[in-house]
């Protein structure tokens, strides 16, 4: 785990490696190419500069930069940007193993909905161990539900799969972490450090975690973590539901077979690094690089959630 951008942890060492260290370039090519994997529709600039935060020169640079080495494109009809999923699944073949593991995190996902009749989702954390990625989801029959749009990137600190990866810290880390702020995403969201790190002490303790309409308003999520063979916690599975149905104690109900579930999955995938999976899109052609001031209108950002 890493406590933010530009502060990855030294695989050799265990700790993170010296600001020097880090080309903040190569992490910011890299969020914006994990921007483009998780849209197959593509995105617009100014959609792209508000997801990764940085300024929309810069952003372009790196798309420039992506689409001269073939790994991403510009849609020359509608202006979108795209990854080139052929030339990503080139790069990932020796992976292959990785697909079978996505059918089977799938396969463990629609039996947590036939057993809860609750959402059951996938997270992983994103890049800059900011927020948690949507990586799949399965949903139930149920027209009360709550579905989480893959690739959708939630604040770490408001749902429950965030403080799983967050409990796995130690408490440095986690204190550096919480030096950019805890904003208010609903009235629910815990925003004291004190009082967070009180909840993720007992997230340690317990073995999940628990969001009560911190992220949306009426919406409830339980999670427990995916582990690696060493221990290390690689993913989160969650249930999402309805606050009106999935109260505390029902999620509590839950726990055990969340963990079942679980513990099947790190068996699988315990030989297996993960690093997320987005929809692949395709391209009408590839356009000369745009200046800065080609910009378009990009489309409304979608809500995390859709509550009905």
């Amino acid at each position: 785990m890493t406590s933010g951008e530009g502060s990855p942890v030294d695989s050799k060492q265990g700790t993170r490696p010296l600001k020097g260290e880090i080309v903040q370039s190569v992490v910011r090519a890299a969020r914006v190419a994990q921007a483009l994997a998780v849209a197959p529709g593509g995105m617009q600039l100014r959609e792209i500069t508000a997801r990764v935060g940085l300024h929309k020169t810069t952003v372009l640079r790196l798309l420039n930069t992506l689409i001269s080495l073939g790994v991403a494109c510009k849609d020359g009809r509608t202006g979108r940007y795209r990854w080139q999923p052929v030339r990503w699944l080139w790069l990932a073949g020796p992976l292959r193993d990785a697909v079978s593991a996505a059918q089977l995190v799938d396969v463990v996902l629609e039996e947590l909905v036939a057993e809860t009749g609750e959402t059951a989702a996938f997270v992983l954390p994103s890049l800059d161990r900011r927020s948690v990625v949507v990586a799949s989801a399965a949903l139930p029959d149920d027209p009360l539900l709550a579905d989480p749009r893959e690739g959708t990137e939630l604040p770490m600190h408001a749902v429950a799969g965030g403080k799983i990866f967050l409990a796995a810290l130690p408490q440095n880390e986690v204190y550096a972490w919480m030096e950019r702020g805890l904003p208010a995403v609903t009235e629910h969201t815990v925003t004291s450090p004190d009082a967070l790190m009180a909840e993720l002490a007992q997230v340690a303790s317990q073995g999940y975690a628990v969001s009560k309409q911190e992220c949306v308003v009426g919406v409830n999520t339980l999670a427990v973590p995916v582990v690696d063979r060493t221990g290390g916690v690689e993913a989160a599975l969650v249930l999402v539901g309805p606050a009106s149905r999935m109260s505390e104690r029902k999620m509590l109900g839950f726990v055990s077979q969340l963990q079942a579930a679980s513990q099947r999955l790190s068996e699988v995938l315990a030989s297996l690094n993960l690093s997320g999976r987005g929809g692949a899109g395709g391209s009408s052609g590839e356009p000369p690089p745009e200046t800065a001031d080609g910009s378009q209108d990009g489309a409304p950002p979608q809500p995390p959630f859709r509550v009905l």
